[in-house]
């Protein structure tokens, strides 16, 4: 069995800034992130560090835009798509 995890923002910018981010290429066949969560660690407040990592990202780190992305009241961007990517029908 494939297991697959949609990255958010918050548990990437986290395990990046304890230089743990590999774990999840060990855990997941395949880590996909939504481009709203790429944007989230793009922003001007995000340490760095994050920032470059996201800049140049690993490759075991996928991708997937959402098309079509249905709001959700009280969640931020990342997490909706997260929510909304073709893996998390699965």
């Amino acid at each position: 069995m494939t297991s697959i995890v949609v990255a958010d923002a918050g548990p990437l910018h986290y395990l990046v800034l304890v230089d743990c981010a590999g774990i999840l290429e060990k855990l997941f066949d395949q880590v996909l992130m939504p481009g709203a969560v790429r944007d989230e660690l793009l922003h001007q407040n995000t340490p760095p560090k994050v920032k470059a990592w996201i800049t140049h990202p690993p490759g075991w780190l996928k991708l997937e835009l959402v098309a079509n992305v249905q709001p959700i009241r009280g969640l931020h961007p990342g997490e909706i798509e997260a929510l909304q990517t073709k893996a998390a029908a699965c």
